[in-house]
């Protein structure tokens, strides 16, 4: 076997702290990686203060030249986990001090430039860069990609996929957003991508704000957009940040065949249920599925780096197609929304 990983977290918010670091520690622990990792992980950070350093099982490095000294490029993946405005720089930084193997956190970049500058990076550098798209390595999406691929379930004619929750407290004490299409859609409009094909042009969008009492937060309270896939396959998805239900749904109608698929709800259950019904309404396959996305991803792209996995569909080049979706649609209700009234003054 070849020497094991290491693995270099750059930005230690929420994403590097609640979502990597805890996921890569599950990983590190399953029986396909088993070995293939070698501890601790290193914190690069340079925001990080006393009470926020990084937890006895991760080592905080002081910059790129310590980093690059102790977890040496050629066996190392740098997990990009900054916000997306950050990521090119990020991205550009781990490069120049030789770093090849690069997970992104999704999106890809804060702006369709900023992905262009990361796609040139990549092509000059030689990157092996991939971005985090839980659903892609569910285990949901892969029981429905191997049904798919069959051919038992015919032509797709469409995809409706929904991510709802109640995301109100958080919303109101800190946006963070500019509307809810940068939520939760852009792991829908990845799904989307993925079943019905990358070549797909926005036929419609619209948003609605976010008002409890008498706050209004302009375009987070829902978003929903619909694709024309060119190869034939029409997606509808949306998202409502105001729900008081928690719901991950899926449905694909096929020529033969209805497929309804739930993701986990949350994280405090793992398990996916997945339902396949016949074109006159029989229930073909019914079952659970155990499902925890964020650490399967993590899987899939360990393996993939040290040689053993094939390469992942989420690279550079498929999350630049996702954003100019999203960006694509909105468009739209910026579009068509009414300009304010300007303030009277004095």
């Amino acid at each position: 076997m070849s020497e094991p990983l290491r693995s270099l977290l750059v930005g230690f918010g929420r994403a590097g702290r609640e979502l990597h670091l805890p996921c890569l520690r599950k990983a590190a622990a399953l029986p396909s990686l088993r070995g293939r990792l070698q501890g601790p992980v290193g914190v690069l950070d340079p925001g990080l203060t006393g009470e926020e350093a990084a937890p006895p099982d991760a080592a905080l490095l002081a910059g790129w030249p310590e980093a690059a000294r102790d977890y040496p490029p050629e066996r190392t993946v740098v997990h990009v986990c900054t916000p997306p405005g950050q990521h090119a720089e990020a991205a550009e930084q781990a490069a120049r001090h030789g770093y090849r193997r690069l997970i992104v956190e999704k999106p890809l970049a804060g702006t369709l430039e900023e992905a262009d500058a990361i796609l040139s990076l990549q092509r000059r550098c030689g990157l092996d860069l991939l971005v985090v798209a839980n659903w892609l390595s569910s285990a949901l999406y892969k029981t429905i990609r191997q049904r798919m691929d069959s051919g038992r379930l015919g032509r797709l004619r469409s995809i409706d996929a929904c991510q709802n929750k109640a995301r109100l407290s958080r919303s109101l004490r800190q946006p963070g957003h500019d509307s809810a299409f940068d939520v939760e859609l852009p792991h829908l409009a990845a799904l989307a991508l993925a079943l019905g094909g990358e070549a797909a042009q926005v036929t419609g969008a619209a948003a609605e704000d976010m008002v409890v009492g008498e706050r209004r937060l302009p375009l987070l309270g829902r978003a929903e957009l619909t694709l024309q896939h060119a190869a034939g396959a029409v997606s509808r998805i949306r998202s409502d940040l105001m729900s008081p239900v928690r719901e991950r749904r899926l449905e694909l109608e096929f020529d033969d065949a209805a497929v309804t698929g739930y993701f986990p709800a949350s994280g405090d259950d793992s398990y996916s249920w997945l339902e396949v019904r016949s074109r006159d309404g029989r229930i073909v396959e019914q079952l659970w599925l155990e499902d925890d996305p964020l650490t399967a991803v993590l899987e899939e792209f360990y393996l993939y780096y040290a040689g053993i996995g094939s390469s992942p569909l989420s690279g550079a080049a498929f999350n630049r197609a996702v954003m100019k979706v999203l960006e694509d649609a909105k468009a739209i209700p910026a579009r068509e929304r009414p300009a304010r009234p300007a303030a009277a003054g004095g």
